[in-house]
């Protein structure tokens, strides 16, 4: 259940931080991808999935390489990200992190991959009812609905591998 509002919550994050800085939405993307180094981080220590010299010289260089892209150092003629966008960006990462983890604590605790998937997609299909409620449809194209659709049906195949990966074995650091 937490995994299911941990990645609804991500996308909220996602989206305003987008929302609060169209400019920089490279930039906040590469914060947000940073879940993979929390996971593999917090994997290390929980799960005792331990990360070799190269590996975490790996995760330094990729965590160095996501403050320099998300501009928090302006070294060089562009501009900042906005310390809101930011700390959404942020939000979003470390819900995108719990949701993943929580599809590793689901597998340890011995929950079959399909049963963690079908209950993490019910909470977000709940999670996302009133936010459709909510929604202007009036100015959509069919296009703007069928691109998000597929990327949806997208996202979701991602998460089903995920859960059938992480049940096959250790590999949450991979």
């Amino acid at each position: 259940l937490g995994g299911g509002l941990a990645i609804g919550m991500a996308q909220l994050f996602m989206k305003l931080s987008f929302g609060a800085d169209p400019d920089a939405e490279g930039p906040l993307a590469s914060v947000i991808c940073a879940d993979v180094i929390l996971v593999s981080v917090l994997c290390h220590f929980v799960y005792h999935e331990y990360l070799n010299a190269a590996q975490w010289g790996s995760v330094a260089l990729v965590f160095a390489g996501l403050i320099t892209m998300a501009g928090v150092f302006d070294g060089g003629g562009g501009t900042s990200v906005s310390p809101v966008a930011f700390s959404l960006a942020f939000a979003a990462m470390i819900s995108f992190g719990a949701s993943i983890f929580s599809v590793r604590v689901a597998a340890v605790g011995g929950i079959a991959a399909s049963s963690g998937f079908i209950a993490r997609t019910l909470i977000l299909g709940a999670f996302s009812v009133p936010l459709l409620i909510a929604a202007r449809w009036d100015s959509s194209s069919v296009l703007g609905i069928l691109i998000p659709s597929s990327c949806g049906f997208m996202q979701a195949a991602g998460v089903y591998s995920i859960n059938e990966a992480l049940s096959a074995g250790p590999y949450t650091s991979i």
